[in-house]
């Protein structure tokens, strides 16, 4: 994870500054998630139960995902609530599958199919299969889970997906007819957008035009 950041976008570390990791392993008892503590500056790493998920070391693309968290900690700080909250999650997701490459799933090695049928636990592809929305028609607007922090942000990671698949995915053919700019494009743009562009109050309507003009900034119009 550490060398994807350097080696693909020049960052030293989560802040930017070669910052040590410090990673907490083995956390709780049984738990089921892995986290990042902006507040101590550590992820927190569970072994699950078993029953709901394996062991979280198990998985790069989480791995990747709470590192990504600790990214926008050293950057714009992402409110963690409805819309801000959900464009860090989507962050964290993106970033996750750009570092474990194998498929467009988050949590596939690590999930149980009791609690995840489809054997796994998000998916840029079919965000419904993942028990989430692709489309603005369906953002969820309660109160649950920060604003539906992990729900929403099926929206812009199926936005990640159409910008990006034209180019096909290494290891995954994939054809549409939206318009789209290849994998290593889109992956500088969504970077770019997230660490420099956004604020800490950005919603997803922001993240549209600073997308656009991170866009803009690296390839012209």
């Amino acid at each position: 994870v550490i060398d994807y950041y350097a080696e693909t976008h020049g960052r030293n570390s989560w802040d930017g500054k070669g910052a040590e990791v410090l990673q907490l392993v083995h956390y709780g008892k049984d738990f089921n998630n892995a986290f990042w503590d902006g507040h101590n500056k550590i992820m927190a790493i569970g072994d699950g139960d078993q029953y709901f998920f394996k062991e979280f070391t198990r998985s790069l693309d989480v791995a990747g995902h709470e590192f990504s968290h600790a990214v926008v900690t050293g950057t714009v700080n992402l409110v963690y609530q409805g819309q801000p909250g959900a464009l860090n999650e989507s962050f964290a997701d993106v970033m996750g599958v750009m570092i474990d490459r194998d498929d467009w799933l988050i949590g596939e090695d690590i999930v149980t199919t009791y609690q995840f049928p489809n054997g796994y636990a998000r998916s840029f592809i079919d965000p419904p299969g993942g028990n989430q929305p692709k489309h603005m028609d369906q953002l969820f607007t309660g109160y649950e889970d920060y604003g539906g922090v992990h729900f929403n942000s099926g929206i812009p990671n199926q936005a990640f997906y159409l910008m990006s698949q034209g180019g096909g995915h290494p290891r995954t053919k994939t054809t549409s007819t939206v318009a789209a700019i290849g994998i290593a494009k889109a992956n500088h743009i969504f970077y770019t957008a997230n660490v420099s562009l956004y604020t800490s109050m950005t919603n997803y309507e922001g993240a549209r035009y600073a997308t656009a003009q991170a866009a803009e900034n690296l390839y012209g119009r």
